[in-house]
């Protein structure tokens, strides 16, 4: 896997070399599997180019996760994630990076209208709600909190959803109701 991974490098590393046009969607994916293979500073030098790109959202995404990983200051990360969302707000991914990160900082309001944008726009996405649920949790609205939770049960198989259920219904005294959702 190791020479395919280095083969796969050398050809967009080629195909990279004769574009003059659109190579943030090559540059992203060479960021990839920089990351893969644990070359992390050459995967940030491909995703600052591609973040250079004003049709990119997904370099952004990729970049302002690398940059929280790697322990750049929040506020540096959070610019690319914001970017990407700008660009593309349908980018479950960007979104779902922009939340967590506002709720980790402790920027609950923030969260909050980033999740009421991203419900809106995408009502059936299970990410969107089990977020929504986080969210509306940390906020102290926990009706809302529940409700969202519903809607994200969808895939009943994601522990994390049941996790958060459960944190809700003890929050909301239904230690019944947490204890089962825990099962």
């Amino acid at each position: 896997e190791e020479g395919q991974s280095d083969r796969a490098i050398e050809a967009l590393e080629k195909l990279g070399a004769t574009l003059r046009r659109n190579k943030a969607t090559v540059q992203v994916a060479l960021a990839r599997l920089f990351m893969q293979k644990g070359a992390l500073d050459k995967a940030r030098v491909q995703l600052e180019e591609a973040a250079k790109d004003p049709q990119d959202y997904e370099g952004n995404a990729l970049l302002g996760e690398l940059l929280l990983k790697v322990g750049v200051p929040p506020e540096v990360a959070m610019e690319f994630v914001t970017r990407a969302v700008e660009r593309n707000g349908s980018h479950s991914a960007s979104r779902h990076l922009l939340t967590r990160s506002f709720l980790a900082q402790g920027k609950v309001q923030e969260a909050l209208k980033q999740i009421d944008a991203w419900t809106q726009d995408n009502p059936t996405l299970e990410l969107a709600w089990r977020d929504a649920a986080l969210v509306y949790l940390q906020a102290g609205k926990l009706k809302e909190a529940e409700a969202a939770s519903a809607k994200g049960l969808l895939n009943a198989e994601d522990p994390e959803v049941w996790r958060i259920r459960a944190i809700i219904l003890f929050a909301r005294g239904d230690g019944r109701g947490a204890m089962s959702a825990l099962e």
